[in-house]
């Protein structure tokens, strides 16, 4: 069999290598094929011509120069340049790809008078192209072919769009300044696929801000030494100046009001759940143009997903208020399945305009009219917690900030890891602090001081905790805190790495169910790794 197997191989390599040959062979084939003369169209100058074919058709064009100068080709589609008529060898001598212009791509190409040249146009879709060829004598002098903002326009500040041109030939330039009155400031190019991008957007805030100009006052965008390649230049001095309006003082934010920590719980109502935004003009509240809220808790990249809720928030003049209070977030309700505690909520504001129907000045790169915070989530705290090494428990306590109360002082529990109860809650004291009218803190006395090195978890069962939610509740989840007791140094010591709640059932690394770590090694504790080391 193993021999038959071999020949076999054998003829199936012999027959992939001769239809190799033969698609080499007739990719040379292919390659040095000359082009029918009758196949090739004569370019035409100073008019938009159609092209029509299908996908990916092929058409060929020949120029013959009557003098010297600068062939510039505006086309929809690509165009390469070739050294005779033959079309078998592409050159890029004296060819510039100048870059996108309004959905096309420009190119020019250096020709002398009595030469020809030959170009290939190669359509990429199944719709007719178009090209718009002219000839720049050799002193040709450059000329703006795209400007935006257009010339006279306001200098709008909602979004960073640069001050952009388009030239009729590569061009290099000079230094970039914008005036307004006594106000000067220096500009840096950003060049890109033949744009000569300026961006100004902060410098105009700056100077509205400061009271230096106002709206309606001029600003002037002046670049000087604008030349081609040739040497010839812009104008009569290569400069160019273009003159556009300032805008009017930008509404932005002024002042903010946040929770300071994010509660699952707040009574209807209550101002500690609410979030304040307070910005210089009064806002739109027109369906369009209208804000709007999105709260976030978890990570897109998670396997439990992400939880979005939307909250219509309260416009009132220019102040925009967000309530929070009055609905359950804890975090089981908001993400059931996800087994990891996120630290924070993502509250985004969005579309914001003022009444003027302009959006609220924002910075920051994809900001526009928005505002986003990340604030701090609390639902529980329990000490010890998640993932903590301590040398000793004889306590455990429980904060809840909108008030909490315990059923019972045994409800709470200390396991090891075989789930062995090692201690039991026995007294409960009840901590109301300064401000608030019910207890947030309680803390649990043990029967016992436990001191032996090992794993250990809180465990409070589901239905132990009262919150209050306005009014106290239970809470419907059972908590199950990991944390490490180590009073040594060296050999037995342990450290937790994402340790998380769970059952508590240990494994090793090969997935063997085990009572008790044994030796040194790494446990899997809920999903999550456990090192002893």
């Amino acid at each position: 069999m193993k021999k038959n197997f071999i020949s076999k191989s054998k003829k199936c390599g012999l027959f992939f290598r001769f239809t190799f040959l033969f698609m080499a062979l007739f990719s040379m084939q292919l390659s040095t094929y000359a082009v029918d003369a009758s196949d090739i169209q004569e370019l035409v100058l100073d008019e938009e011509v159609s092209v029509e074919g299908s996908y990916f058709s092929k058409h060929y064009f020949s120029y013959t120069a009557t003098q010297d100068g600068t062939l510039s080709i505006l086309a929809t589609d690509v165009i390469y340049r070739y050294t005779d008529e033959t079309f078998t060898e592409e050159t890029s001598e004296g060819w510039t790809n100048v870059g996108a212009e309004s959905g096309k791509k420009r190119v020019t190409l250096e020709v002398e008078a009595g030469n020809t040249y030959y170009l290939y146009f190669q359509l990429q879709s199944t719709t007719p192209g178009t090209y718009y060829a002219t000839l720049l004598s050799a002193d040709a002098k450059p000329e703006i072919t795209y400007c935006n903002p257009a010339e006279g326009s306001v200098l709008s500040i909602e979004y960073d769009q640069p001050i952009s041109l388009k030239f009729s030939m590569d061009v290099t330039v000079g230094t970039a300044t914008l005036t307004s009155g006594e106000q000067t400031d220096t500009l840096t190019l950003n060049s890109y696929n033949g744009y000569y991008n300026y961006y100004v957007r902060d410098i105009v805030y700056e100077w509205l801000s400061s009271g230096a100009v106002k709206e309606g006052d001029d600003i002037i965008f002046t670049l000087a030494d604008v030349q081609s390649s040739n040497g010839a230049v812009y104008g009569d001095d290569g400069t160019i100046t273009i003159n556009y309006l300032a805008p009017a003082s930008p509404t932005e934010l002024s002042q903010e009001s946040l929770p300071e920590v994010f509660l699952p719980w707040w009574n209807a109502g209550n101002e500690n759940g609410m979030m304040t935004l307070t910005f210089t003009n009064e806002l739109s509240t027109e369906e369009d143009l209208a804000p709007n809220v999105e709260l976030r808790y978890g990570q897109v990249e998670s396997e439990a997903g992400i939880y979005s809720e939307t909250i219509t928030p309260i416009v009132d003049g220019n102040t925009l208020t967000v309530d929070f209070t009055g609905v359950s977030r804890l975090r089981k309700e908001m993400l059931a399945a996800a087994t990891e505690k996120y630290s924070t909520v993502t509250v985004r504001v969005t579309n914001l305009h003022d009444v003027n129907g302009n959006y609220v000045y924002t910075t920051g790169q994809g900001t526009v009219g928005s505002l986003t915070y990340e604030l701090d989530y609390k639902e529980f705290t329990i000490i010890p917690s998640d993932s903590t090494v301590v040398e000793s428990i004889s306590q455990v306590v429980i904060e809840y900030p909108s008030g909490i109360t315990l059923k019972d002082a045994s409800n709470v529990t200390i396991q090891n890891f075989v789930e062995q109860e090692v201690a039991v809650g026995t007294s409960v004291e009840a901590v109301t602090e300064e401000g608030s009218d019910m207890p947030t803190k309680i803390i649990v006395t043990l029967d016992k001081t436990i001191t032996d090195d090992g794993y250990y978890f809180v465990v409070i069962p589901k239905g132990s905790l009262m919150i209050n939610y306005p009014e106290y509740v239970s809470y419907d989840y059972k908590i199950s805190e990991v944390f490490t007791i180590d009073r040594t140094t060296g050999v037995g010591s342990v450290s937790i790495e994402n340790a998380s709640n769970g059952n508590g059932k240990i494994y090793t690394i090969d997935g063997q169910l085990v009572k008790s770590p044994t030796k040194k090694g790494i446990y899997i504790v809920n999903g999550k790794k456990i090192v002893v080391k």
